[in-house]
């Protein structure tokens, strides 16, 4: 019985102190107090390809008055915060070349900051600096015409390109040195194999990254769209001559057959000129390969009309001396 008295009264003794030091923990946490930290500074709304920025205010001190449970929950999520501040709305450059030297006012954050430190409790933020200062350089800077290279579009027998593809956007801009700048001569676009559905369609192309082997040049845009209109094509036959060209110690050449049947597809919007249209057949000495005669081919032909089959693709010849 002595012992049981005994732990209930210990057990007694550890429930008040708990109590009053709850009491105290919540008493102290209520309480007003004034504490400084730091926070994170982002610049944001500038193109930092097109424009260098220097600042040395990567950080920035804030003096904040707050009860304690407002302080410990920024203490537990201040690895979150930042102030960001976007420079689009006074950047102004002045054309000449000249760096642009931004003042940022700290003051007209005071309320973003205290809303992102205490989103429920209450709490004064403001800023040990009055200002933040930014310089901004432009760089020097080149349009290019993006150009396809070794790019393939493939279309469904009886469907075709319809008019010219457009490329968005027309110009790509590189910014940097000078020197950096006039070691590139243009920018292609990536090797491509693209089937084009029969409605046509748009299509992001990657542009080989030649000014990555500048470590200061940027690039305004790393792809291009381009938009493939089409239509449908119709098949279409015309018999032609087939010419010959050779050495000019060749006098005189008889090609067996001396015509052969192109089978092409064209625009169905087209097809009254492109039916009657002239083409070129070339057999060429050069082409020779055994006994299988010399290869036939087609030019001189609109681009918008695509070769299907040549019979025969190869003709005999005998040279008459």
């Amino acid at each position: 019985m002595a012992v049981s008295g005994k732990l209930h009264q210990y057990r007694s003794f550890f429930v008040i102190l708990a109590l009053v030091s709850l009491t105290w923990l919540v008493a102290d946490l209520l309480s007003t107090r004034s504490y400084q930290t730091s926070v994170k500074v982002l610049f944001t709304g500038v193109d930092t390809a097109r424009y260098v920025l220097v600042t040395d205010d990567h950080e920035t001190v804030l003096n904040i008055e707050s009860d304690g449970f407002t302080a410990l929950f920024h203490h537990i999520t201040r690895q979150h915060k930042s102030l960001e501040i976007d420079l689009s709305g006074i950047l102004k450059m002045s054309g000449d070349g000249s760096p642009a030297k931004l003042t940022v006012a700290t003051a007209d954050y005071a309320e973003q900051m205290q809303h992102h430190i205490a989103p429920v409790g209450e709490c004064t933020v403001s800023f040990v600096k009055e200002s933040l200062y930014v310089t901004i350089y432009e760089r020097e800077s080149r349009g290019f015409v993006p150009q396809l290279r070794n790019v393939t579009f493939r279309f469904r027998d009886g469907f075709g390109l319809s008019g010219k593809p457009s490329i968005t956007p027309d110009t790509v801009y590189l910014y940097g040195s000078r020197k950096s700048l006039d070691d590139i001569e243009a920018l292609y676009t990536k090797a491509a194999d693209i089937d084009v559905p029969d409605t046509g369609g748009r299509f992001e192309l990657e542009l080989e990254g030649v000014w990555e082997k500048h470590g200061d040049l940027r690039v305004s845009s790393r792809s291009v769209s381009i938009d493939i209109p089409t239509e449908a094509y119709v098949e279409c036959q015309q018999t032609i001559k087939v010419d010959f060209e050779g050495s000019d110690s060749v006098h005189h050449v008889r090609l067996y057959p001396d015509q052969v049947t192109v089978t092409t597809w064209v625009p169905q919007s087209t097809y009254n000129q492109n039916s009657t249209f002239r083409m070129k057949a070339v057999a060429k000495q050069q082409d020779n390969i055994g006994h299988n005669g010399l290869l036939v081919t087609v030019s001189d032909f609109p681009s918008d009309m695509r070769i299907k089959s040549v019979e025969p693709d190869r003709v005999q010849y005998v040279i008459i001396k």
